[in-house]
């Protein structure tokens, strides 16, 4: 656990720096290496949530080592992410999981947690228009 905690110490101490894309990916790669697997989702997760308007990429390494997990493991606690702190990450990955979402009842469980984030104080302006951007976009789609 001790490889897994450093990894996540470096890579938040590199967000909002210049050379925080090589961090990141050479952390993730870092993360594989050990063999670390589905346990670093959720402290992967909660860089995002300490950083709700930083710019982790395009997706983004973290992002992309998170979704190489089926969406049964990873898909519950991008949930539970993003109700505890919406961040502008999240609410992409979220967006995401939304375009590939077939089920109509999981589905609206994800909308509704996206249209509840527009409405708490904790959640920055930057975030909100993104989430509303999403929103559009998604609805646009049904």
């Amino acid at each position: 656990m001790d490889t897994l905690n450093d990894i996540i110490a470096r890579i938040e101490a590199a967000v909002d720096t210049d050379h925080f894309d090589f961090v990141q990916a050479e952390c993730v790669d870092e993360l594989k290496a050990a063999g670390i697997g589905s346990e670093a989702i959720a402290p992967l997760l909660g860089i995002y949530e300490r950083h709700p308007v930083s710019d982790f990429g395009m997706p983004g390494s973290m992002l992309h080592f998170v979704e190489a997990f089926d969406r049964q493991t990873y898909v519950p606690l991008l949930l539970a992410s993003f109700a505890r702190r919406p961040a502008a990450h999240t609410a992409w990955a979220l967006n995401r999981v939304l375009n590939a979402e077939t089920d109509k009842a999981s589905r609206q469980a994800m909308l509704d947690l996206m249209k509840a984030a527009l409405d708490r104080k904790d959640v920055e302006p930057e975030v909100k228009a993104e989430i509303q951007n999403f929103l559009r976009y998604q609805s646009q789609n049904e």
